[in-house]
């Protein structure tokens, strides 16, 4: 325990001495730093009345302002998508990750270049030109609890990992959204089925540890901002979105429990909204057209039907 606290800090030390110590500062943050300083916090004239300063940082609408630094920049976005915590998540989930603490102007175009160029998602992803059949949407119950009603998918035919080859996932269908994932076999009986549902597992994969791995999957999912109900999972479920990495800048209180449970109301009210809206979006979506390529164009290729080297076709990429 010791261990990991010390190696929190010197990863929050280390990044908020870099941020702190840029040599890039813009001139219009110099100018409005040095307003805050003698105008006080928050008392300074309109304009720049969402700027602040905290320990050295400045701040904008309460989020660390990332100076001019590329560097700095790209690793911040690295921390928030490539890490197995973090599990590469899309574009905009990596935009909603990293906005979370920090901000910079032409963050969120600076993202998606940084996502579209990871090299890991495009080859693992599922490819956006295959066929597609009609979705048809299931209306989520608004009056459901967490986990109350739960969709399950299996993931078979895995290489070995501590005797599994497969992997049961359990997803909280009308609620958060948020996953369990459970090692299992492939001929797992319904009655096992019915067992696994009831532990709680933690679970990431990789190869032939990917037993093992399963937890920092079901973290990041979890952990991440969902397209349906635009809240994270663990957010709907516990009110709060556990961290994968240690906050530059701590809070200095807690919410009480009466705030918590009043969000976690207010949450679920817009989440129904989401839910309902997301399923008209499905409702409506048409399969796209593939995209014309021409001679000379790098494409990637689709490994299905490929002899390679990787202990199973479903985590090779």
């Amino acid at each position: 325990m010791k261990v990991l606290a010390s190696r929190e800090d010197s990863v929050k030390t280390s990044l908020k001495e870099r941020i702190r110590g840029s040599k890039n500062m813009d001139n219009e943050i110099a100018l409005a730093l040095e307003l805050i300083k003698s105008a006080g916090p928050r008392t300074i004239s309109k304009g720049i009345e969402e700027w602040n300063t905290e320990d050295g940082l400045i701040l904008f609408r309460g989020r660390i302002y990332v100076l001019k630094d590329q560097d700095l920049r790209r690793e911040i976005v690295w921390q928030h998508h490539d890490p197995p915590a973090a599990g590469h998540p899309g574009e905009w989930k990596t935009v909603e990750r990293v906005q979370r603490d920090f901000w910079w102007p032409g963050m969120t175009v600076f993202i998606k270049e940084y996502v579209k160029g990871c090299a890991i998602c495009q080859a693992s992803k599922n490819q956006p030109n295959r066929a597609k059949i009609p979705v048809v949407p299931i209306l989520a119950d608004v009056h459901a609890l967490p986990f109350q009603v739960v969709s399950t998918d299996f993931i078979t035919d895995l290489s070995l990992s501590k005797g599994f080859d497969s992997i049961l996932v359990f997803i909280d269908h009308d609620v958060s959204k948020g996953v369990v994932f459970a090692p299992c076999h492939k001929n797992i009986t319904v009655v096992q089925t019915a067992d696994l549902y009831k532990d709680q597992i933690f679970c990431n994969f990789q190869g032939d540890d990917w037993a093992d791995l399963l937890p920092a999957a079901e973290f990041a999912h979890n952990s991440t901002v969902h397209s349906s109900t635009k809240k994270a999972p663990f957010d709907l479920i516990m009110g709060y979105i556990p961290r994968s990495l240690p906050k530059v800048l701590e809070d200095s209180t807690l919410p009480a429990i009466s705030q918590r449970l009043k969000r976690l109301e207010d949450i679920k009210k817009d989440t129904i909204t989401s839910h309902q809206l997301a399923a008209q979006v499905m409702a409506r979506k048409r399969p796209k057209m593939s995209k014309k390529y021409q001679k000379g164009d790098k494409v990637w290729l689709e490994a299905k039907n490929l002899a390679t080297t990787h202990l199973s076709v479903k985590l090779a990429p």
